[in-house]
């Protein structure tokens, strides 16, 4: 049977039959938002987060982390763990979604922004070797940003979604496909950048892919 532990601000966080709180541990900061440490690698975690999250420790393995902020207000979900595989981050709420991955092997990532008008964030920092991720941003102005250090493998993807002034920022080499890419929107490689008109005109891009909306 599973058991559900309570986080910060409203936070759930649900552990499947066969996980205990010996694997699991949920504490609160002095700001109200959780922090889930992984002590033992752990499968089937469910977090509802209400407020900002962080999931540390460990490896874990098919979870699903719903956000459900209220509008007005940003979510930050955090990723510290060792290995993170098949984990799935949607915002069902009305505020916008920020995510930081902040280290590990990543492996079958889905973000899921969302079809609402706000501005949501997604960070892939220098210590992450990211693996067949794929990034749903939905409306409003989205920011995409992978670090100079990060490590890509198999071919991970960003779709704008429709509408909004989007950009996607890429510090190091990456193994990328990008689509809704508008007139709007602009691509930043190293230093240089792409905008839709370098796009259609034929600019090449090593590695990334640019489907035009």
């Amino acid at each position: 049977m599973a058991t559900t532990l309570p986080g910060g601000s409203g936070t759930d966080v649900i552990l499947p039959e066969g996980v205990s709180t010996e694997q699991v541990d949920i504490a609160v900061g002095s700001d109200g938002n959780t922090v889930v440490a992984i002590k033992e690698n752990t499968s089937g975690l469910d977090i509802e987060a209400a407020s900002s999250t962080a999931v540390t420790g460990k490896k874990i393995t098919d979870t699903t982390v719903n956000v459900s902020a209220k509008k007005g207000e940003d979510t930050n979900i955090v990723l510290e763990t060792t290995v993170a595989k098949s984990t799935t981050i949607t915002n069902e709420g009305k505020g916008s979604l920020e995510v930081n991955v902040n280290t590990g092997k990543v492996k079958g990532l889905t973000i899921d922004a969302g079809n609402k008008k706000r501005a949501d964030l997604v960070r892939i920092k220098d210590d992450v070797k990211l693996i067949d991720a794929d990034f749903k941003m939905g409306k409003g102005n989205d920011t995409v940003r992978f670090g100079k250090g990060v490590t890509f493998k198999g071919t991970s993807s960003v779709n704008l979604g429709k509408g909004g002034k989007d950009s996607v920022i890429v510090e190091g080499k990456a193994k990328l496909d990008i689509t809704n890419f508008t007139k709007k929107d602009t691509l930043t490689v190293g230093d240089d950048s792409y905008s839709y008109k370098d796009i259609k005109n034929g600019a090449e891009i090593k590695g990334i892919s640019v489907d035009l909306a």
